[in-house]
């Protein structure tokens, strides 16, 4: 589990685009370290903004493939 949530990284990456606040201020209005507003600045300029969602799906394997990696090793 992720400890921002996408939905909040986005809303601060478009209010430090929109409103020209910087990281500083930014972190201070919310109470969390310019470090991670600055990462996600440059994630979303560099990745685009869809970087900054959650995508993560937990995998499933069926009981044949777990056997096979076993026999493998």
């Amino acid at each position: 589990m992720t400890k921002y949530s996408s939905e909040f990284k986005v809303k601060l990456v478009r209010e430090w685009a929109t409103d020209g606040l910087i990281s500083y201020q930014l972190a201070k209005k919310y109470h969390l370290s310019h470090y991670y507003i600055q990462y996600w600045i440059e994630q979303a300029r560099l990745q685009g903004i869809t970087s900054l969602q959650h995508r993560r799906v937990k995998r499933t394997f069926s009981a044949d493939f777990k056997l096979s990696v076993i026999n493998y090793y």
